[in-house]
């Protein structure tokens, strides 16, 4: 069986996701109705649609400097979508983390 979530057979069971798309993606459609289906199934989400990107822009982030805020903003997006959810990991390996503390395991 495929390992990708959208192969899942209960979504609501599914962690909170971020999920970006670039505008000139050939995923970009795909990207959307996954956020959405997780979303119906009561997932929080973060979707974040890049205006004007390309597919891999973050690897170009050098050369599109609008890329490289992109990545700082799903970041961002992300560092919230943590805080909003980590009392759902209570318990779990991951409870020891906490993201308003810098104590994750690199450091």
């Amino acid at each position: 069986a495929p390992a990708s979530p959208r192969y899942a057979a209960d979504f609501a069971s599914l962690p909170p996701a971020l999920i970006f798309a670039a505008e000139c993606d050939p995923l970009r459609d795909q990207s959307r109705a996954f956020a959405a289906k997780l979303i119906n199934h009561g997932v929080s989400v973060r979707y974040r649609e890049a205006k004007g990107q390309v597919h891999g822009c973050f690897v170009q982030r050098r050369a599109i400097p609008s890329a490289h805020d992109e990545l700082l903003g799903c970041v961002d997006d992300l560092v919230s979508l943590v805080r909003e959810t980590q009392h759902q990991f209570r318990g779990s390996p991951y409870s020891r983390y906490d993201v308003n503390k810098p104590n994750l395991p690199h450091q």
